[in-house]
């Protein structure tokens, strides 16, 4: 349980840092730096994503499907992160 709070907060983290690049990238639309930088924050937002979402189908011993955690992680964010404070 540990290691899903560990997740879901890095995660969060990536969201934010992801977030911030585009921001800044749609500021300064013709910035190859910002573009890349956004690009890369997008990248790791998007892996932990990915195991974030393998680690509550996991979690569940797969009665929460793939899909199911991608809304949960998607649509109920704040939810998903109440649950996981109550259980990790």
């Amino acid at each position: 349980m540990e290691e899903l709070k560990k997740l879901f907060l890095e995660y969060r983290k990536a969201l934010k840092e992801a977030n911030e690049a585009d921001e800044a990238w749609e500021k300064d639309p013709c910035s190859t730096e910002k573009e890349k930088a956004f690009d890369e924050t997008y990248k790791k937002e998007f892996e932990l994503y990915q195991r974030l979402s393998h680690a509550i189908v996991d979690i569940s011993l797969g009665q929460i499907s793939k899909s199911t955690a991608n809304s949960m992680i998607n649509g109920r964010f704040e939810d998903l992160e109440k649950i996981i404070e109550r259980i990790a």
